[in-house]
């Protein structure tokens, strides 16, 4: 029986490399007198995992109120173009001014407030022309 001179490890007679890690055994080996038949692993050095440190991912804040206001505003802008003007255009002017404080939906309620102020303005327009409280200069134009 031959045993490797690098791990040890014994092997038989006929094998030309080690069993264990490959190592070329020589033909002049002869069985070590330190031989036991009990078998010791080598030694080998710790494995360390290849792991990367972990990489702080940033967070996206959510959605405050101010955010929804912004969506809620904007919806009953749109809403209100078509029906229930009177409560509708004044809450979606109110919640869209709140939703200017938010930090995502800022364009919405620009939009919203936009949206709001013309479709108001019209409204009211609409509501002196039907009642005849507008000057006639006003309807029929300055010029014609």
């Amino acid at each position: 029986m031959k045993v490797c001179p690098h791990c040890n490890t014994p092997n038989n007679d006929e094998f030309t490399f080690c069993k264990a890690c490959g190592e070329r055994l020589d033909e002049d080996m002869e069985i070590s007198s330190s031989y036991t038949t009990e078998y010791q692993q080598p030694v080998a050095p710790p494995l360390v995992p290849n792991v990367m440190p972990p990489v702080a991912i940033p967070q996206r804040e959510g959605y405050n109120w101010c955010d929804v206001c912004a969506i809620i505003g904007f919806i009953c802008s749109i809403i209100g173009l078509f029906t229930f003007a009177i409560i509708l255009l004044p809450l979606g002017l109110i919640t869209s001014l709140i939703g200017c404080f938010g930090k995502h939906l800022k364009g919405l309620a620009v939009a919203g407030i936009s949206i709001s102020l013309v479709a108001t303005l019209v409204r009211v327009g609409m509501i002196l022309y039907e009642n005849a409280m507008i000057p006639d200069w006003i309807i029929s134009g300055l010029f014609w």
